[in-house]
């Protein structure tokens, strides 16, 4: 596998107690990575998107069902809340926040699992990005093809 620099956006965005960076040092954080001649980014936050992929070789979008994408959402806020896992800058799953809150990664999926499929749809299809090549994986067989290609 490829050795390259990997940098979470949710670990450069979120502060202690939940609190999201002010968006112009979440941008300044995110340019000092990718200044780098190698990086991965994980994350896709519009809000920096642009000059990421502007910086980017490859974009791959994880376009999973929302049976699934539900589902591991479920099993990881439950194994991170069991197991008290911390996070970016001392932070840790609620069970409250996510099974009572409109703060809730669960209401977030379902609020947007529709309306992100269409915007990255519209967005790999447009040729805005010539430089990209996009990667759309759909299952988890494809994600795990890609990877044994990138292992082999």
């Amino acid at each position: 596998m490829m050795a390259l620099p990997h940098y979470e956006l949710d670990a450069l965005n979120w502060l202690p107690d939940w609190k999201a960076r002010p968006s112009e040092e979440f941008k300044k954080l995110v340019h000092e990575k990718i200044e780098q001649e190698k990086w991965v980014i994980e994350g896709n936050y519009s809000k920096i998107r642009e000059d990421i992929w502007n910086k980017a070789t490859h974009v791959i979008w994880l376009n999973m069902p929302f049976r699934i994408v539900f589902f591991r959402v479920v099993v990881r806020i439950f194994r991170r809340w069991m197991k008290k896992e911390v996070l970016w800058n001392g932070n840790r799953e609620s069970f409250w926040k996510h099974f009572y809150t409109k703060d809730s990664m669960l209401y977030w999926v379902i609020k947007t699992h529709g309306k992100r499929k269409r915007e990255y749809s519209t967005l790999f299809n447009a040729a805005r990005f010539p430089h990209l090549k996009m990667i759309k994986l759909t299952g988890q067989e494809a994600i795990n093809e890609f990877i044994a290609s990138l292992e082999g």
